[in-house]
C-alpha cells in the first residue's frame, strides 16, 4: 500500500505518469511512476545523467564474469619497440573470438585524432571465429587501413586508437626502473590508449548487426564494440609491461594492481554522438522508456532502513569520482563541485531524510532543489540497490527502426500527436535570434560535424538540415 501511495503522490507532485504492472518474480501487484518525458529529456538533465546497472558496459562485464568467459594472449609477435601484431583468444560458452592488434611506428606529428588521419598507433579488429595465416594477411592488408581498407563480414569491429604519449612513456620508463609511477599522473589523464573510432554495424564490409541478432554473446545494442574496447584495455596493458620488460630486463616490475584498474580507456571526441541521437529517435526513445521503467520499480519499492549504509557507501564514492574528475570546462567544474558539496549534505542527512519516506520516490522528490548533477547520482546510486529489479530490463535495449504507419489515419491524427508529444518543438520560435543561436555544418578540412555561432563564424552557409 505505501508504494501505491508514493506513486500516486508523486505523480501529482513532479509531472510523473503512473503505469500498472504485475510483477513476475515477487508475484505482487505495484504501481510504478514514470518521469514526464519533458523532465527526463531535458538537455541539461540528460547531460547529468551517469551509468547504471543497464549501461551498455555494465551488461556486458557482468554477462562476462556470469558466463566465465575467458580471454588469453593467442599470439604475440612484437619487436623490441612494441611493434608488429597480437591476437587475443575470447571463448565464450557459445562461440571463440580473437581480437587482433596491430601497433605501428608513427611519427608525432602523424599521431592524429581527426576523422582525417591516415596513420594510428593502433588498429585492430574482433573477429568471430579462428584466424589463419590467409585471414591474418587479409586483416593485416586492410585493417590499419581502416576506412580506406576492406574487410570480411566474419570482423565484427573494426576499431583504432592514439597513445596518451606522455602516460605511456612515464608508466614504461618507470616500471622498467622497478619504480611505481605517479599516480596524479596518471590520473589527469586516466588512459594509456584513446579511441578514435569504433566502427560496427557493416561499415566497411564488416558484419551487419542484423547477423548479430542470433549471436547470444552479442545481440545487445554496442556489445561487441564495448567488448573489443575492453580488451584493447588488456593489451595496452600488457603492452606498457611488455616495453618495460624489454628496456628494464629483471628489474623491471609490473604495474600495481590498483593502478592498473583504475586506469580506463580514452575517447577522442565522440562527435558522432550528436548526430546520432537526431538521426536514430526511435532508439535513444528505447534507451531512456527502459532506463526509466527500471527506476520506476525502484522509486515504487518501500524505503528499508538497512539500504541506508550501502546507499551512503555508493555517494560516497560518486563524491570520490566527481573530486576526481580532471576537466578544462569551468562550467562542469563548478557544477561538479556544487554536486559533491550537495551529496555530502545528503549523506550526513541520510537516516532523518529515510525515515521521512514511505517509498524512494519520496527521497527523490526531497532532492528536486538540488543541482541536476546531484540528481541523477542519486538516482544512480538507489538503482544500484535493486540488481533484481533493474537486471531484468537489460534485454530491452534494443528497438526495431522499421517504421510502420497504420493505414486510415488521418492529417487531424498527426496534429494531435504533434499537439500532445511534440509541444517542445511546436513552441519553439525559431524567429528570435536566441533560437537560431546555433547551426550545424561540416568541415571542409577535417571532414568533421561541427557547431558554430550564427553570423559569427564561417560557414553558415553549409548548415546541415
Amino acid at each position: 500500500m505505501m508504494a501505491t501511495i508514493g506513486s500516486e503522490w508523486l505523480a501529482k507532485s513532479y509531472n510523473y505518469k503512473v503505469v500498472s504492472k504485475m510483477d513476475a518474480h515477487r508475484s505482487t501487484y505495484t504501481e510504478s511512476a514514470l518521469r514526464d518525458a519533458t523532465v527526463v529529456m531535458a538537455p541539461e538533465r540528460l547531460g547529468a545523467m551517469h551509468q547504471t546497472r543497464i549501461s551498455f558496459v555494465r551488461t556486458l562485464i557482468r554477462k562476462m564474469a556470469q558466463q566465465q568467459w575467458k580471454v588469453t594472449k593467442h599470439e604475440w609477435q612484437l619487436d623490441p619497440q612494441g611493434f608488429g601484431h597480437v591476437i587475443y583468444k575470447l571463448e565464450t560458452p557459445n562461440h571463440v573470438y580473437h581480437l587482433v592488434v596491430f601497433c605501428d611506428e608513427i611519427a608525432d606529428d602523424e599521431r592524429n585524432d581527426r576523422v582525417i588521419a591516415e596513420k594510428w598507433d593502433v588498429t585492430f579488429a574482433l573477429v568471430l571465429g579462428d584466424v589463419d595465416v590467409a585471414l591474418l594477411e587479409r586483416l593485416r592488408a586492410n585493417v590499419p587501413l581502416q576506412e580506406a581498407g576492406r574487410n570480411p563480414n566474419n570482423v565484427l569491429v573494426l576499431a583504432r586508437a592514439n597513445k596518451s604519449v606522455r602516460v605511456f612513456e612515464h608508466i614504461v620508463s618507470h616500471l622498467a626502473k622497478g619504480v611505481q609511477p605517479t599516480p596524479k599522473e596518471l590520473a589527469e589523464v586516466g588512459y594509456i590508449l584513446r579511441t578514435t573510432a569504433v566502427y560496427g554495424n557493416g561499415k566497411f564490409g564488416i558484419a551487419d548487426f542484423k547477423i548479430l541478432e542470433k549471436n547470444e554473446d552479442f545481440n545487445q545494442s554496442f556489445s561487441a564494440q564495448m567488448c573489443a574496447v575492453y580488451m584493447l584495455r588488456e593489451f595496452s596493458l600488457d603492452w606498457v609491461h611488455y616495453l618495460a620488460e624489454q628496456q628494464g630486463g629483471e628489474q623491471a616490475i609490473t604495474l600495481h594492481r590498483g593502478l592498473q584498474r583504475y586506469l580506463g580507456v580514452g575517447n577522442a571526441t565522440g562527435l558522432g554522438m550528436a548526430p546520432y541521437l537526431i538521426n536514430h529517435p526511435s532508439i535513444v526513445d528505447q534507451w531512456m522508456t527502459t532506463r526509466e521503467h527500471a527506476l520506476a520499480e525502484v522509486l515504487a519499492h518501500p524505503t528499508e532502513t538497512a539500504l541506508i549504509e550501502p546507499l551512503r557507501a555508493l555517494m560516497s564514492k560518486a563524491v570520490s569520482h566527481l573530486e576526481q574528475v580532471v576537466t578544462i570546462n569551468e562550467n562542469q567544474q563548478q557544477l561538479n563541485k556544487a554536486a559533491v558539496d550537495e551529496l555530502k549534505h545528503v549523506e550526513q542527512s541520510l537516516e532523518v531524510s529515510v525515515s521521512q519516506c514511505d517509498t524512494w520516490a519520496q527521497l527523490v522528490e526531497q532532492s528536486k532543489h538540488m543541482s541536476m548533477e546531484a540528481q541523477e547520482i542519486l538516482i544512480s546510486c538507489l538503482m544500484e540497490l535493486y540488481p533484481e529489479l533493474v537486471d531484468a530490463h537489460q534485454e530491452q535495449m534494443n528497438c526495431s527502426e522499421t517504421l510502420s504507419l497504420s493505414s486510415g489515419k488521418k492529417i487531424q491524427d498527426l496534429l494531435v500527436v504533434l499537439e500532445e508529444k511534440y509541444r517542445w518543438a511546436i513552441t519553439t520560435d525559431f524567429t528570435k535570434a536566441e533560437n537560431n543561436y546555433w547551426f550545424w555544418y561540416r568541415s571542409q578540412d577535417k571532414e568533421e560535424p561541427r557547431l558554430g555561432v550564427r553570423g559569427e563564424e564561417l560557414g553558415e552557409e553549409r548548415e546541415l538540415p
